[in-house]
């Protein structure tokens, strides 16, 4: 899209409908997985700005206060976050230490 709007360039020459065609069955399909998704984070999102409304109202000291708090929150869970999202590519892979246990822990060491 942003290509067509700032390069100006012509949809019609590049035609862009020969090597891909969207399938209406499967975009519907991540739509309907997408939306309600979205709607989760969005709702999450908007209940934080309208406490963070909130106490504002009260006062701007504790508004900012709120603020520094909820800061201080969310960087307390970004170490645990960061191993949670790189944790599982690792956890098959060969290079993962191998656990020895069941049947044949006895057998091979």
């Amino acid at each position: 899209m942003a290509m067509f709007l700032v390069f100006r360039v012509d949809a019609a020459r590049l035609r862009p409908t020969l090597t891909w065609r969207p399938r209406l069955g499967a975009v519907w399909r991540q739509v309907k997985l997408g939306v309600p998704m979205a709607a989760t984070g969005s709702a999450d999102l908007l209940a934080a700005a309208l406490f963070q409304i909130m106490q504002v109202r009260i006062g701007a000291v504790d508004g900012a206060a709120t603020q520094i708090v909820m800061v201080a929150t969310s960087i307390a869970y970004m170490p645990g976050i960061g191993l949670a999202l790189a944790a599982p590519p690792w956890s098959g892979s060969p290079s993962a230490p191998a656990t020895r246990t069941g049947p044949r822990a006895s057998a091979t060491g």
